[in-house]
């Protein structure tokens, strides 16, 4: 067992957490109550994103020794990771408890203080992240990125701007790093020294790495990083370039599987299909749940904005819960071949997410989930929570297209580094909102468009106050201070305005993109006839 144990610590720190799994199984069946084997299982199944796995397995090596600090800190991570604030500061705090001199527990801390809306309190963690690094420098250097995004968020969310240049100018005079330069660009491009730029130019042309896909995901980063700046210094023609190669680099090391989202939409319209019960779930659960769904970047951070300035409502971002338990507990799960809806489902679906925003609510009547993919789960929302209230948003096909296209999401939305793809995704969206519509009915939720929103907010926005059974107005002027940690987090604090609109880029690449919906609406039509 030693020597058994010894080869899955190399292969984890080879990050070969696969063979370093197949490895810890047989070790953990044969020692169910081995503390060592239990967490080199666990850490195994945490290097693949295997969240649930880790955290039921980890759940059982601290039972095993609540004393181990990696353990209990990695416990903590775990948790923010599917979005339960909870678990994560329960755990956060315990580690802290535990070592308070390591910076691990402050930086896992900071991320549910960002969730929280606690912005002080995460820019004090994320700080103290760093200074137990060693400082800016020295953290930089070992390329903790995580450290300094989450510093510079917070700074951004309470408007220190100057702070925030500050920090990003004295890391980049010394070393570069990604996150201090793209938030450089953003805030003050005239900010951006020449150095900074050249050090990007020499990570494309030079290969850093001995690893292919660690080379590639660099030199993505280079290119999305230079297409930001040339977008910036309106040079349309070198942004798209740079555009169109980070894209290039990231379909090399990515793994997207069209026929697996068809796979699972297609698992969701048979499952409903196949209901032949009536659930007795009480009418009024879910009540003050407003939902917001739509394609990623069709203006869900935006309407979140509007609902935000209610102050009885809490903005609770983009809360993976749903997707985390029904995505990979029914569709990702091949021991569950002959799963249907049933009420007990439903019950413990509602009853865990009404847990988990609660403590996130703290005491406020209205919470709002702006997860966009969430229009996927849709009908198992309704179900579990019949009260819940839902605005769906959408955009042109073009636009959206090409603002997915030019975010840097690498492995966060899988389709989004070509417009085929994009395209695809865009139809299976279509086809599944429309189903939904079909199964409940029109009024299922309250449809908005981005366009209409952008020329007329004042108009759409009491259309939702009205929807949502708010009191009062929303306020436009309270609007631009909201802070939101997605690809849209600096966009939507600036004015609505309609620049964005009918955009006239990636020409070459619009009829790939406009094929792709033709072809794959075509596919629906005849699996929805």
């Amino acid at each position: 067992m030693h020597d058994a144990l010894l080869k899955i610590e190399e292969l984890c720190q080879q990050k070969n957490f696969v063979k370093a799994e197949l490895l810890a199984w047989p070790l953990y069946k044969e020692n169910p109550n081995n503390f060592i084997c239990a967490k080199a299982l666990g850490i195994s199944l945490m290097g693949q994103k295997k969240i649930q796995g880790a955290i039921d397995i980890l759940l059982h090596a601290y039972e095993l020794n609540s004393n181990d600090f990696d353990v209990t800190n990695n416990l903590s991570y775990l948790y923010i990771e599917i979005i339960d604030t909870e678990k994560s500061l329960e755990y956060g705090e315990k580690a802290l408890a535990l070592s308070p001199q390591r910076p691990e527990p402050y930086l896992n801390l900071a991320r549910v203080f960002m969730i929280l809306r606690k912005f002080a309190k995460a820019e004090e963690h994320a700080n103290r992240s760093i200074e137990l690094r060693g400082g800016f420098i020295k953290t930089a250097e070992q390329g903790f990125g995580d450290c300094f995004e989450f510093l510079i968020d917070s700074l951004i969310a309470q408007n220190k701007k100057e702070a925030c240049i500050e920090i990003c100018t004295q890391v980049l005079d010394h070393v570069h790093l990604f996150v201090c330069l793209t938030a450089l660009i953003e805030m003050d491009i005239s900010k951006v020294k020449t150095k900074y730029l050249d050090r990007v130019k020499n990570f494309i042309t030079h290969n850093p790495s001995e690893n292919k896909d660690s080379f590639l995901q660099t030199k993505a980063f280079c290119h999305f990083t230079m297409a930001k700046y040339f977008e910036k210094q309106k040079d349309k023609k070198s942004s798209e370039d740079h555009y169109l190669n980070a894209n290039q680099c990231v379909l090399q090391w990515q793994r997207f599987l069209p026929l697996n989202r068809q796979k699972n939409l297609l698992k969701s319209i048979q499952l409903f299909k196949s209901i032949n019960q009536d659930f007795k779930i009480p009418e009024k659960k879910g009540e003050g749940i407003i939902f917001i769904l739509g394609m990623p970047r069709s203006g869900t951070t935006l309407t979140e904005s509007i609902l935000d300035t209610n102050s009885e409502l809490f903005a609770g971002g983009e809360l993976l819960y749903f997707e985390h338990q029904i995505k990979n507990k029914i569709f990702e799960n091949e021991e569950i071949n002959n799963f249907q809806i049933n009420e007990e489902f439903l019950i413990e679906l509602g009853d865990k997410y009404i847990q988990q925003i609660n403590f996130l609510k703290n005491g406020k009547k209205y919470f709002s989930d702006k997860l966009p993919d969430n229009y996927s789960y849709l009908g198992f929302l309704k179900l579990a929570l019949p009260s819940a209230k839902f605005i769906y948003i959408s955009r042109d096909p073009w636009d959206n297209a090409i603002s997915i296209f030019k975010q840097q999401y690498l492995s966060n939305l899988l389709y989004s580094s070509s417009f085929f793809n994009i395209g695809l995704e865009y139809s299976n969206h279509l086809a599944i909102v429309d189903f939904w519509k079909s199964y409940f009915g029109e009024n299922v939720f309250l449809s908005i468009t981005y366009e209409e929103l952008v020329k007329n907010p004042n108009l759409i926005a009491q259309q939702i106050w009205n929807f949502c059974g708010f009191s009062g107005n929303a306020d436009f002027e309270q609007r631009s201070s909201f802070y939101a940690r997605t690809a849209s987090k600096t966009q939507v604090r600036g004015g609505i305005h309609s620049y964005s609109l009918k955009k006239q880029e990636f020409q070459s690449s619009k009829k790939i993109f406009e094929e792709a919906i033709k072809n794959q609406h075509y596919f629906w039509s005849k699996k929805l006839m």
